[in-house]
């Protein structure tokens, strides 16, 4: 790779902020997506914080959460209410969702195999 020349460097230096935007925007359109991922990894995007964090997971578990419980009331009903019916949403379909849900829920719970910390 040939690294820029320092009247280059200087021009950069002093664009303006939606200059260096926009430049770099249009140089990243003929990027490969494994160029793509190597010139991220290099911008030092900083992480989001632990709080942040945080809340994507409760967000993800709490709608896992109503898809089972969601899952759980449709199954009841459907099998002691409603009976066997036709047209409606069949059983097979929403106990997939029930057992998808709880199987996501029940892998929080489970150590991680790459994780080499003893209890």
């Amino acid at each position: 790779m040939e690294a820029l020349t320092v009247g280059q460097q200087a021009t950069l230096t002093d664009a303006s902020p939606e200059q260096r935007k926009q430049l770099a925007i249009q140089a990243s359109q003929n990027l490969t997506a494994a160029d793509k991922k190597e010139v991220a990894a290099q911008a030092d995007f900083p992480q989001p914080s632990p709080d942040v964090a945080n809340v994507i997971w409760v967000a993800v578990v709490f709608a896992f959460i109503v898809i089972l419980i969601g899952a759980a009331i449709m199954l009841g009903v459907g099998h002691f209410v409603a009976g066997v019916q036709t047209g409606g949403t069949p059983t097979e379909t929403v106990l997939l969702l029930f057992t998808t849900a709880a199987a996501f829920l029940t892998g929080l719970l489970v150590k991680s195999p790459v994780d080499n910390k003893t209890p």
